[in-house]
């Protein structure tokens, strides 16, 4: 039996995405994967509801963790997110378009705790349609496989896959933006630079490129987001997104 490449599955995944708007309601963007401990999701209105395993995600929704919760979400184009204990993720925009790549637009605001992100279709065709927003910080990416943690002494991201551009939010670094910042306060952050997280302390006018001393926030929990990113679609919820043939790569 022939191996399908890394590539072909690609493929099948932007192919999978020209269904997407008449496929999927207007507003479903992903779905919860995993669930463990308590979670909520706040709607667009205001509305909180407890979260439960196969729950829809959709735009303006904000999820919160518990101190046991943890929550992995699959979205249209196969991305995956993860929002890990006591935090909360916003999901700000969701678009995914394969034929209009320059329409695309992918943005999240992580308002505390630790959230992992592993770009999916849409931030492979066009990687500056994606941007990652904390209180005093913004992530744009290369294609890539990060991890964020915010509290109130800074944040911190380090990167298993690829590269993130962590720029410190203020002149030249408006969290209104999409893709990375640009400028002299930016700096970039590929694995290949290996043991080190980008770092940003309240009030500073820069990126720091520290040595990852604390590596908890680059291997707490990764063994359970790497068996859920690595589980196919349902063929269920394969067809209901135009993801039918898709298969996510094991990690």
């Amino acid at each position: 039996m022939t191996t399908v490449s890394i590539d072909a599955r690609r493929l099948a995944v932007l192919l999978g995405g020209v269904c997407f708007a008449l496929a999927a309601s207007a507003t479903d963007v992903g779905h919860v994967s995993l669930l463990i401990g308590e979670a909520r999701v706040v709607r667009a209105d205001g509305t909180p509801e407890v979260l439960q395993r196969g729950a829809q995600i959709r735009v303006g929704d904000r999820i919160e963790t518990s101190a046991n919760g943890h929550v992995h979400m699959r979205f249209v184009d196969n991305a995956a997110v993860s929002v890990r204990p006591d935090s909360s993720l916003e999901v700000q925009a969701y678009r995914f378009d394969v034929l209009r790549p320059e329409s695309n637009e992918v943005k999240f605001r992580v308002e505390k705790g630790t959230s992992r992100s592993i770009s999916g279709a849409a931030t492979d065709l066009d990687k500056s349609r994606f941007r990652l927003n904390t209180p005093i910080a913004a992530i744009g990416v290369r294609g890539t496989d990060f991890i964020v943690q915010t509290d109130p002494t800074g944040v911190r991201a380090t990167v298993s896959d690829g590269a993130i551009v962590v720029g410190a939010l203020g002149a030249g670094c408006s969290a209104a933006g999409l893709g990375p910042c640009s400028g002299a306060q930016v700096r970039e952050l590929s694995a290949d630079m290996g043991r080190l997280m980008a770092e940003v302390r309240p009030n500073d006018q820069a990126t720091r490129i520290l040595p990852a001393a604390d590596l908890s926030v680059a291997t707490a929990a990764s063994r359970i987001e790497r068996s859920d990113a690595a589980r196919p679609l349902s063929p269920s919820a394969a067809h209901a997104i135009g993801l039918a043939a898709a298969e996510p790569t094991p990690g």
